[in-house]
């Protein structure tokens, strides 16, 4: 994790130091339209990755195409 080079607009959270396939990304945009905002969103990558997608799930309330009401993030990318 120590090489990651995140800008300064994310941050990443592990609530269990030892389980590093879940944790949290903290998203502040500096610009654009969510300007301002914080944005936190859990990752739960499976064991059997990258044969299953990670499950990524938005909880903060925001309006996005990707997002769905139940705060599930759906992106090609992560399939």
């Amino acid at each position: 994790m120590n090489e990651l080079n995140l800008p300064n607009t994310c941050q990443l959270d592990f609530p269990d130091k030892d389980d590093l396939l879940n944790f949290k990304l903290i998203v502040c945009p500096d610009e654009g339209y969510y300007k301002n905002g914080r944005f936190v969103f859990n990752f739960k990558i499976s064991p059997n990755y990258p044969h299953d997608p990670p499950k990524v799930k938005c909880e903060t309330k925001v309006y996005h195409p990707n997002i769905d009401l139940d705060g599930n993030v759906c992106l090609n990318i992560l399939r």
